[in-house]
């Protein structure tokens, strides 16, 4: 008897173990998925491994004290995850402390996802000759053409060579036959590099490829040169023969880095991201797997593509937080790389103007190599200057004359406010009242331009209010500024400017972030206004002021990193300032004038800031001198979360090596109320093994669920 170890579709952490069906009949292995009934119900597995027993089912019946179902059907003619794959799944599983399902589901693109076997890859219609059929001469060359290439899509054919298709077909010397939808590769012109390599990049280069680490802090000053450096090693990497991966914190990078590879290797290179639609995710996950291009840029999700011959791994702006995933399984893409780099023998380069404290202080120990870029390439450091906000208005008069003087001269301005929509909270001026998700315990964003408001936590709308719905007043006030008011109050200031706002507002339909900034490069627009996507890696050289609104509500955020995130925000938005010909200048509007993170982000002074941040953080014993685990209970339940939480602390084992910190009650988000306790200490392996272990002994009750968050990046 054949029997298969499957992990069954369910991201429960108290259903984390394989379970066993027959599958005699079947031709199964590992990496396969596969339907079985469970619960009643029938779902989707992954084969982990396939054993033969000499028992007979009763037997084996009887000595595993339940009944033996069988597998029903194999999905997958080979395997939906290589060896490596599968591996790195496992191990997300133990680094993350998350069911092993959930990490293959965040692996796979839909149409390969466990959780779903409803939808399939987009068909096309193709013709291809009958090879049994004799040919009239009149049309032997135009079989013999489409045969040349394999075939081809109906619709290319016909577009070729009009009507006569139809009555091949209709002949049957062509066959029509369905096939996936593949990818169209379009040409791209290759382009000469017009300059040459400073003496600091040449160096740089030197040390990459001579050092002896296989991971490498590249820390340099925004506009130093870090991406031509990726570029070169990328084009060494694929000299050889190798697959180079170039992962970028937002979707809004995407189309610059995409276009600046394109043009140095003549490559129509492989693009992923999560803003692509299911069948584009697959076209681009097949030809990762074919090979069918060396380059690959994507955000956090590409490096889980299936390479086989990968030699470099760069994470751009590897400081920024979105390379950490905020959903089950809660993963950290530095973490996932070292480990894919480590299979395969890569490279792996973390570029940062502001390196997170954690890569700096590694790369400080020896850890990671450490590869200094100390000048620009061109232009010089822009000046940053403190702007008093002005309590009448949102942009105060020294940035109105600053703006005003760069639309004068044809230059370019950028503005940073990292808060979307028009005001963060509608509040009653009579009683106080404030209009509040009630699935989520959070004011309710005003967004003006659709008379909503929305929460920026579960997305909910409602109508926005005339009246008060506690006391019946129509004197509503708006409270603090979004984009949206920042644009409407800019529009008024200057209304002959062209203004694009950015936001994830503006950019939801497809292709808006490519359209947006190509609409800025072209000077099409002179001021861009967005949030924090538009505060890194773009490279406009008529940018000459950038504009930085909002920073104290940043800094006042009661979180171990909001200083770290706030300095380097400073420093990236003043980063797009100055980059070309003119003199760039930087304007942060801020009352914090003397705080440690704006004094340095004044000067540029990463190393001075990365000193006092880690005085702090020892002081404190946080990170990167500690490890934390959250853990947290999620319940419909205002009382059950919190009771599972003080029942779990008390399976933990004592130790004086970790602290626990809480139970603390998080109020209730999308309707689910929560309660989180910490783990701190310095051994994170021992750490992760005392919170398996309590999951293991606890026995959730209801509806109660549990999340665990290594490393957690936001404790808010």
């Amino acid at each position: 008897m054949k029997l298969a170890h499957l992990w069954i579709q369910h991201r429960t952490l108290h259903l984390n173990s394989t379970f066993t069906y027959q599958c005699d009949g079947f031709s199964v292995c590992p990496g396969l998925r596969v339907e079985v009934m469970f619960n009643h119900r029938k779902i989707v597995g992954f084969v982990a491994r396939v054993e033969e027993t000499n028992l007979d089912k009763e037997t084996w019946e009887k000595a595993a004290g339940y009944s033996l179902a069988s597998v029903l059907s194999v999905l997958d003619a080979t395997p939906v995850l290589n060896e490596e794959l599968f591996d790195l799944g496992l191990w997300l599983s133990r680094m993350t402390i998350s069911p092993v399902i959930a990490c293959f589901q965040t692996m796979l693109p839909r149409y390969l996802n466990p959780r779903d076997t409803t939808r399939h890859p987009v068909v096309e219609r193709w013709v291809q000759s009958d090879q049994n059929r004799e040919v009239p001469a009149k049309y032997q060359d135009l079989l013999r053409s489409i045969d040349a290439v394999g075939g081809m899509r109906y619709k290319d054919a016909k577009e070729a060579h009009g009507g006569r298709i139809d009555t091949l077909v209709k002949h049957g010397f062509l066959k029509k036959f369905e096939r996936n939808a593949v990818y169209q590769e379009k040409p791209v012109e290759k382009k000469e590099i017009g300059y040459a390599l400073s003496d600091n990049q040449l160096a740089a280069l030197e040390k990459i490829n001579n050092g002896a680490h296989s991971t490498l802090c590249l820390f340099g000053p925004t506009g130093s040169g870090k991406t031509e450096i990726y570029l070169h090693l990328a084009q060494e990497a694929i000299k050889q023969g190798h697959q180079a991966l170039i992962l970028v914190p937002e979707i809004s990078l995407t189309p610059q880095m995409v276009q600046r590879v394109q043009e140095r290797f003549g490559q129509d290179v492989i693009l992923y991201h999560s803003r692509l639609n299911d069948n584009q995710r697959y076209q681009q996950y097949v030809r990762v797997l074919r090979h069918e291009a060396a380059v690959v840029v994507g955000t956090r999700s590409a490096i889980w593509l299936p390479f086989t011959n990968l030699k470099l791994i760069v994470l751009d702006e590897e400081h920024d937080n979105s390379y950490k995933q905020d959903q089950l399984p809660r993963y950290h893409c530095r973490d996932v790389a070292l480990q894919r780099a480590k299979h395969f023998g890569a490279k792996v380069i973390l570029g940062s103007a502001t390196p997170s404290l954690d890569t700096f202080a590694r790369a400080k120990k020896g850890v990671y190599g450490l590869i200094e870029l100390d000048v620009r390439i061109a232009g010089i450091l822009p000046q940053v200057k403190l702007v008093t906000p002005d309590p009448r208005r949102q942009v105060a008069q020294a940035i109105h004359a600053a703006i005003e003087d760069r639309l004068a001269k044809g230059e370019q301005t950028l503005i940073l406010l990292n808060r979307r929509g028009y005001a963060p909270v509608l509040q009653c001026a009579d009683c106080g009242h404030i209009a509040m998700c009630l699935d989520c315990d959070r004011p309710l964003s005003v967004h003006k331009e659709a008379d909503v408001l929305k929460c920026h936590s579960c997305s909910i709308t409602k109508p926005l209010l005339d009246r008060c719905p506690a006391c019946g007043s129509t004197h509503l006030r708006m409270i603090g500024a979004g984009t949206q008011k920042v644009e409407e109050e800019l529009r008024l200031q200057f209304p002959s400017a062209r203004i694009t706002r950015m936001d994830s507002d503006s950019t939801s339909r497809k292709n808006s972030h490519e359209s947006l900034l190509k609409e800025f490069e072209e000077h099409r627009s002179d001021i861009l206004l967005g949030t924090q996507m538009i505060a890194k890696g773009l490279d406009i050289p008529n940018v000459t002021l950038a504009i930085v609104l909002g920073i104290d509500q940043a800094l006042m955020r009661s979180d171990v990193r909001s200083v770290e995130e706030t300095f380097a925000l400073l420093v990236q938005a003043a980063g797009r300032s100055g980059r070309g010909a003119g003199k760039g200048e930087v304007l942060v509007q801020t009352r914090a004038i003397d705080h440690y993170a704006i004094v340095c982000a004044l000067r540029h002074d990463y190393i001075r800031f990365f000193a006092t941040e880690m005085r702090y953080r020892k002081l404190g014993q946080n990170p990167p001198y500690t490890y934390l685990i959250a853990v947290e209970w999620s319940s419909k339940s205002d009382t059950s979360a919190s009771m599972s939480a003080r029942q779990a602390i008390e399976l933990l084992d004592t130790d004086e090596d970790y602290r626990i910190l809480g139970p603390v009650d998080l109020g209730k988000t999308k309707g689910l109320y929560r309660t989180r306790m910490i783990l701190k200490g310095k051994d994170l392996d021992r750490l992760r093994q005392r919170v398996w272990d309590m999951l293991e002994k606890e026995e959730l009750k209801g509806d109660v669920e549990v999340m665990v968050d290594v490393n957690p990046f936001t404790l808010l």
